[in-house]
């Protein structure tokens, strides 16, 4: 996997891990298994963990990710 990748998959999780507990338990557990397994929070810079609009920091690959969690979360 590439290091764009595991880097976006860690924000994702990372973002997941934030969320209401009802809306975490919207997903399914294969794609919490996803991104607990391919996640590396040493990835996480300061900036991203301090920063108040966490949205404003994420690349094309992040939102393709995320889109996957508002599916399961929001329907289509």
């Amino acid at each position: 996997m590439s290091n764009d990748y595991e880097f976006s998959i860690t924000k994702v999780n990372y973002i997941i891990n934030r969320l209401p507990q009802d809306e975490r338990e919207k997903l399914p557990s294969n794609v919490m298994n996803f991104f607990e397994k391919n996640s590396n929070e040493e990835l996480l810079s300061e900036e991203f963990l301090n920063t108040q609009n966490i949205f404003s920091l994420c690349n094309e690959n992040d939102k393709k990710f995320l889109k996957i969690v508002d599916y399961y979360i929001n329907g289509k």
